[in-house]
């Protein structure tokens, strides 16, 4: 089984940034998950691997995904604060 994706963060030419991803299981002497997790903006990349031989280690995996899904929630969250707070101060400042 090989799955893949890729989408880009911005549709503005101005601004770049990537996730690509791979999920390739492979059937030899022994079953292996190959599955890596890229996300780039215009000049740093970071690489995730999630590889695994086995179906726990494979649920290990999910575990660490969503413990990264979490974390980008909260991230979302705190930066919709700061635009909120940034957007009272501007109004303020204005007045």
């Amino acid at each position: 089984m090989k799955a893949q994706g890729k989408r880009f963060l911005s549709e503005r030419g101005d601004e770049g940034g990537s996730v690509r991803w791979y999920v390739n299981t492979e059937e030899d002497y022994c079953y292996t998950t190959d599955a890596y997790l890229y996300i780039s903006d215009c000049t740093k990349r970071i690489d995730l691997e999630f590889y695994s031989d086995d179906n726990k280690g494979l649920s290990k995996r999910v575990t660490k995904l969503d413990n990264l899904i979490e974390e980008l929630q909260n991230f979302r969250e705190a930066l919709l604060q700061a635009e909120k707070n940034l957007r009272n101060f501007i109004t303020r400042r204005n007045r």
